[in-house]
């Protein structure tokens, strides 16, 4: 499966990552791995999620306010 991330979630995914590392590196870190786990947990199993907007899905992080959609 091939992932295409759209150039404005690209973009709030820099900021956020930013934001978290400013407050501290490991935390920025962590984020920017669990969004990381996101979209690898997507690709290997793209109906697992819930559809909200068909055929779009969606899969939120349980450690941070940020999700996969």
């Amino acid at each position: 499966m091939t992932v295409v991330v759209h150039p404005a979630a690209d973009t709030e995914l820099a900021e956020a990552v930013a934001y978290y590392t400013a407050i501290d590196p490991v935390l920025g870190q962590r984020f920017y791995l669990e969004m990381k786990r996101l979209l690898q947990a997507v690709c290997a199993h793209p109906r697992m999620f819930r559809q909200f907007d068909p055929p779009a899905r969606r899969h939120f992080s349980p450690s941070f306010p940020y999700g996969v959609i």
